[in-house]
């Protein structure tokens, strides 16, 4: 089995949230994601009530 773990497009956080998620899925084969890239902003949630809601706080908080 060849894994692939280099992730070219992620930053390391996003990267270290997806391994925490990973390694719980027992039915899942054991990886590690890693990138060359920088930290990487935050990670946020935010909750919306529906599609509109989301596409409003995209246009106000994350398009410049």
């Amino acid at each position: 089995m060849i894994t692939l773990e280099q992730n070219y497009r992620s930053t390391n956080n996003i990267l270290r949230a997806a391994n925490t998620l990973i390694c719980k899925n027992d039915t899942r084969f054991k990886k590690n994601l890693w990138t060359c890239k920088n930290k990487g902003d935050a990670i946020f949630l935010y909750c919306v009530p529906n599609v509109i809601g989301e596409a409003m706080f995209v246009k106000n908080h994350l398009i410049d």
